[in-house]
């Protein structure tokens, strides 16, 4: 396996097998903040002594070319291998952001997910990287954990897909999905756990001034609920009242009557 540019031929690594094996692939367009978050996670949790040794956890940047790779906020990436076989890693991560470029991905994109899928990898997608394992088409009836800002547009592209908005991240048949943000430390946490334990996936949270590691059923603040307190006492009542009906909506003039406004 590639292993991180300054780590090559380094005898600390001879015969070494790690403990959980990871591809993380960014896509163009990508954000960085839950690439950096996942990636640095493994890193505080890889070695004893804070010295950036790949030794309990190991990972490796894909890419179709070793091209550099330009970040959502402008930051460039160069991956340290392509694709290959997907059997080398425990997880294939797709890491996803401006889906104005989804349609522009590579089918050699694609192909890569279907071929980890039919080996059995789970496949991870972070942010709208859950976009991407949806358009390979192995997503259908999956639960998928999407963002609440991009639900209706993953519903609109892909209504086989059940979007999930009430979990910071989602496992369901092999297919692990996250909105993003800090959510992918939470989650590398979780997978790290499994293959590590407890004291080596948490052993990084203090480094990255993290309080806590966050279950998945986390429930994430949803954007209405500044309005719940706001100090308007009318946009404070109809947002509870609209809280409180989401299954059946309360028509504009009714709402406005039910407060006593126009």
């Amino acid at each position: 396996m590639t292993q991180a540019p300054g780590d090559r031929g380094r005898p600390e690594f001879q015969g070494i097998e790690p403990d959980i094996r990871v591809a993380l692939l960014p896509m163009p367009g990508f954000t960085l903040l839950p690439f950096s978050g996942f990636i640095e996670t493994l890193r505080h949790s890889a070695d004893d002594a804070n010295r950036n040794r790949q030794i309990y956890c190991r990972w490796t940047c894909l890419g179709l070319t070793r091209e550099p790779i330009r970040a959502s906020c402008g930051v460039e990436i160069l991956p340290w291998d392509t694709y290959g076989e997907p059997e080398r890693f425990d997880y294939v991560v797709i890491i996803g952001g401006r889906l104005a470029l989804l349609d522009s991905y590579p089918k050699a994109l694609f192909d890569f997910i279907v071929e980890s899928a039919e080996a059995g990898i789970p496949l991870v997608g972070l942010c709208t990287g859950s976009f991407a394992l949806a358009q390979a088409g192995i997503m259908d009836g999956i639960r998928c954990g999407v963002h609440f800002h991009h639900r209706e547009e993953l519903v609109r592209r892909f209504p086989t897909v059940i979007p999930v908005t009430d979990e910071i991240y989602v496992m369901d048949r092999g297919r692990i999905t996250c909105p993003g943000g800090t959510a992918a430390i939470d989650l590398a946490i979780e997978l790290i756990m499994h293959h590590c334990g407890r004291a080596r996936a948490l052993k990084g949270l203090p480094h990255m001034v993290v309080d806590r590691h966050r279950a998945s059923h986390h429930l994430i603040q949803q954007p209405f609920e500044n309005l719940l307190s706001c100090g308007d006492w009318r946009v404070e009542a109809a947002t509870e009242l609209m809280q409180q009906n989401l299954g059946e909506p309360y028509p504009i003039k009714v709402l406005a009557n039910r407060i006593g406004s126009s």
